[in-house]
Order: C-alpha cells, then structure tokens, then sequence
C-alpha cells in the first residue's frame, strides 16, 4: 500500500512541470495524446441533473438546466448537437509543451451558431477552416469535422485533429460524469526522466535544508536516493492514472474513484497482486459502534524490491532512533539503555511486520460520554512487543509518578489484557468527550497488537477483539473505512457547549448512520481507490459549507 500510495501526486506533479515551460510552441506531425478529460453526453448530463435533483431535494433541476440554455438560445432548441456522445479534450504533448484540443459531437456548428444571441455567435474567418470566437474573453478557435467541433487556444494546434474523440474517451463517458485520464506510457522516456530530474533537484534542496538543522546527511541522502529510484519505477512501469466522478441513481450516491493501473508483469503490477479482497482477523474495526473506523489487510509477500526498501529503512530507523536517545538530556544512562533496547526491539517487530506474508490492522473511535479510540495489528512477534513495552512503560510510570499498568489484569479471547483504571482527566474540555477518568488497556498475543485509550478503553479493546473473532470469516475489500458523519455531528452539538448550537441544523439533517466511505480495489494491474457519499450528506453539504467555509469559531 505504501508503495503506490507515495507516488499518487505524480499526475499533479507531471502537470506542473509540463505546463511551467514557456518556449514557443513546436508542433510535431504525431504529437502523442498523454491525457483526455472525458464528459458525459447531454442526455447522460440531462439524466445525472435529475438524479442529483431527487438526492438535493430539488426535483426540478433538469427542468431548470433546460430552461437555462432556452434563456440563451432565446427559446430555439439546440442545434447541430449530437446530445448521445459525449465531449472530449485531448491533451497532446508537443515538442516543447502540451496543448488541447475540445471536441465537441457538434455536426452543425453554423447552424448551432445561429441558435445563440449575435454577442455570442460573432466569428472570424482566420484561413483554413479555423474561425475566431470573438465573444471569447481569451482567444479562442474552432474548427469543424466530421461529426465533431473541434476548439483550442492557438490556431496551430488545429492543423491535425483527433481522429476520433470518441475512442480517445475510452470506457470513462459510460463510467462517469466527469473524469481525467493521463496515459503515462504515451509521455516519451526522455519527458518522465525530465520529471525525475526536477523531483531529485526538489529533494537536493530539502535535503540542502536538513543538513542546516543538523540532520543525518548520509542516511537522508541513502533515503533520497532510494525513494527517487522508487518512484522513476512508478512512473515507467505505470500504464495510466484515472480521477473520476460517478453518480448512482439506485443508491443515491455520488463517489469519486483515483485509480491507476500499470503494465502488466512489471514491479509495479505485481505490487498490487497484494491488494486482493479476503479475510482479515483484524474485520472487527468496522463491526463496532463507531463513528470513525477502517481496515486494511495486504496478502502475500512483498516484492523483493519493498523488502530491500525496508531493509534500508530499518538500518537509518535504528540509527536515527539511537542518536535521538543518545542527544536526550532528560534520560539517564540507565535510562537510555532501557529506552534503546526496547524501542529497537519494537522497530524489529515492526519491520518484520512489513517484510512478513501479510499486512493486517485497524483502528475504531467510539463517541459517547465515556469516548475511546482503538488501534490493532497483526505483528510477527507479539510476546516480542510485550517484553519491549513493559520496561518502557514501567520507567514511563516512574518518571510522571503516577502507579504503573496492571500487568495480565485479565485474559480475553486468548488476548493477554494489560490496564490502567482510574486516570484523572485534568482537562475540563476533554472530560466532555472522554468522561472524569481515563482508562489504557493493551491486548497482547503471539500475532496480534491492540491498543485503547478512552473513558470505556477497557471494555472497547474486548468489543473489538470479539468482533475481529466473529468477523475473522468473512471477505473485506484490501482496505474499507467509514466516516459516520451523520453520529459526529450529533456527539458535537451535545459536547461543545460553546459552538453546539451552530452544528444543530446540520445535525438535524444528518441520521446517525449517514457516512462519507473510503474503499480500495483491486482492477486488472492495478487498484482503485473510492470515495462514496451518502444522499443525506450530499444535501447537507451546502449548509456545512456555508457552517465551516469561514473556519471554525472554536479550535476545540
């Protein structure tokens, strides 16, 4: 997961840097397509607007789209559009930057020129075929073909056309609205190895920036050089990257996916193989009373290069971890000791963790008047981290004079349970949330970590184990998380006396079990990921816009 996910802004950044070059303009006679943005037909769009009407609560929004663009036409219908396909830009790479190309299913343009105003419908004729569209702030220029309209910024870009706008749209006008897609492989090796170059030099200067702080310059140069050569991997083993947004009338839904795909037997491909749906016996996150809560498990070994990968990070992990207690004056000798031999122990653990056959963990936050949040993994060695934690904790103890944890309190559900009960809550704000004192439990088995902290820790930590338990069988998707904003509102007008009364309206709109969704898939070479909103959160949105869009009156 974290190989794919650090070079996610790579569409960003592939932008940027294309689009900061300002020599002039260099056409080539095949200039390659490395992205399209796809919309959908007017008839899909006509459809999606009453869709998105009946989920707002405004059922005549088709009716009013319609009414919008009689207004401009002064009551003529469109004409010369073919309202079944849909509207295309071709990204092209030229020899010294990109440009686009709109195409438009306009098969009559005069005749669609004709049914607008004078102020909009004024041209120019520019010579061969290209006319000016003077009502344009900018300029801008089109030129008909066969079945499309085709319309850019410089008349040159018009001289070879898209030959069909269509296929270049691909599957994206019959999955969504409004998508992107860049093709990575149409970029040219020379342009990806340019993008590299100027991320390496962003890096020098950071870098350039922690050897002033102090930092380790060897070992963040060893990093650097690492995570650089990761991503050139990413970039050419990366057959595309998708953003789209889809509308789902039966549910009534709107989510937004971020997917990418790569060549098929590369490194690349075979790191996503991980992201396979199956069981987890850490599931019981998203079984639980929650109001935030996710999973995610990764099956299989990982690729012989994140292992190496992890290797390397360990080794500057322990040496960067030792240095930092060795520079800690608040800690004796004996102190430091203790510290290092524990938390070297636990970076062990946890880079085996990562080097190990599987990836599994969770967390869960439960809102009521006795608060908890509840993190849990699968370790390689949890006896391991137990022997690590005791002496970390008990010196811990020592150090703030409060009495230390009580160890084996009890066993659950093959968990070794470890507690501490009754620890003031000094804050008054925080005794809203999490009651008048604070319980830790730590659940411990040879696999598995769980962790709470809350006004009912204890008690939670076993929910979460119970549900895990019952849940152990059942498939989940490589990575689900849940946003239960419909209950957060709610806890947030009976807790902040201050700002309470403001959430009110938008809690009033919100049922408990309304939730934003978060999910990963796996696709053919590659994995999707998805953001689902539901119908009671999309109508709310204007007013939580209006609520938040100035910023928070109050930072509790």
């Amino acid at each position: 997961m974290r190989h794919s996910a650090r070079f996610l802004p790579l569409f960003f950044c592939s932008l940027l840097l294309f689009t900061t070059c300002f020599f002039s303009v260099a056409l080539g006679d095949d200039d390659p397509s490395v992205a399209v943005v796809s919309v959908s037909s007017y008839d899909k769009l006509m459809e999606h607007a009453a869709v998105v009407g009946e989920i707002v609560g405004f059922p005549n929004a088709q009716q009013m789209i319609q009414l919008q663009i009689m207004q401009l036409t002064g009551g003529k219908p469109l004409v010369g559009l073919d309202q079944t396909k849909p509207m295309v830009v071709d990204v092209k790479l030229g020899q010294a930057q990109p440009y686009w190309i709109a195409c438009l299913p306009i098969t009559d343009f005069e005749g669609l020129l004709k049914s607008l105003p004078p102020p909009l419908a004024e041209t120019e004729d520019v010579g061969d075929g290209v006319l000016l569209l003077k009502a344009s702030e900018s300029p801008l220029y089109a030129k008909a073909g066969k079945g499309w309209t085709y319309f850019t910024d410089q008349k040159e870009y018009l001289s070879t056309l898209p030959k069909d706008p269509a296929s270049l749209a691909g599957d994206l006008p019959s999955k969504y609205v409004l998508a992107g897609r860049v093709n990575m492989q149409n970029v040219p090796k020379a342009k990806r190895s340019e993008l590299i170059g100027f991320l390496e030099l962003l890096s020098q200067l950071q870098l350039a920036g922690a050897a002033e702080a102090g930092s380790d310059m060897e070992a963040q140069q060893a990093m650097m050089k690492d995570n650089i050569a990761r991503l050139s991997q990413w970039v050419d083993d990366t057959e595309d990257v998708t953003i789209g947004v889809a509308i789902n009338g039966d549910e009534k839904t709107v989510h937004l996916d971020f997917s990418t795909t790569a060549v098929a037997d590369t490194q690349t491909a075979k790191s996503y193989k991980r992201f396979q749906k199956g069981t987890s016996a850490h599931a019981g996150f998203l079984n639980v009373d929650a109001a935030v809560a996710g999973a995610v498990h990764l099956t299989g070994k990982p690729p012989e290069e994140e292992i190496n990968y992890a290797d390397k990070q360990e080794k500057v992990s322990q040496k960067q971890m030792t240095q930092a207690i060795d520079n800690a004056d608040d800690l004796s000798d004996d102190q430091k000791d203790v510290a290092k031999a524990s938390l070297g122990k636990l970076l062990n653990v946890m880079f085996d963790t990562i080097r190990s056959d599987s990836f599994q963990a969770g967390f869960a936050m439960m809102l009521n008047n006795k608060s908890s949040i509840v993190m849990g993994a699968q370790v390689s060695d949890g006896d391991a981290v137990e022997s690590a934690l005791k002496p970390m904790i008990e010196m811990a103890s020592a150090q703030a004079g409060i009495p230390g944890p009580d160890w084996e309190a009890e066993n659950h559900a093959f968990h070794r349970i470890h507690t501490w009960k009754n620890i003031p809550m000094p804050d008054d704000d925080a005794k809203d949330v999490f009651g008048d004192q604070l319980e830790v439990a730590i659940g411990v088995n040879a696999e598995s970590i769980y962790l709470a902290v809350g006004g009912n820790g204890i008690n939670d930590l076993k929910k979460v184990i119970d549900a895990s338990a019952k849940a152990s069988d059942e498939k989940m998707e490589p990575a689900e998380a849940v946003v239960h904003l419909g209950s957060i509102m709610q806890f947030a007008v009976e807790v902040d006396k201050k700002n309470g009364a403001m959430y009110l309206p938008i809690a009033s709109m919100l049922e408990e079990k309304d939730a934003i969704r978060y999910g990963i898939q796996q696709i053919p070479n590659g994995i999707r990921a998805r953001i689902t909103m539901e119908q009671n959160i999309l109508r709310a949105m204007p007013l939580m816009s209006m609520t938040f869009g100035a910023g928070l009156p109050d930072a509790n």
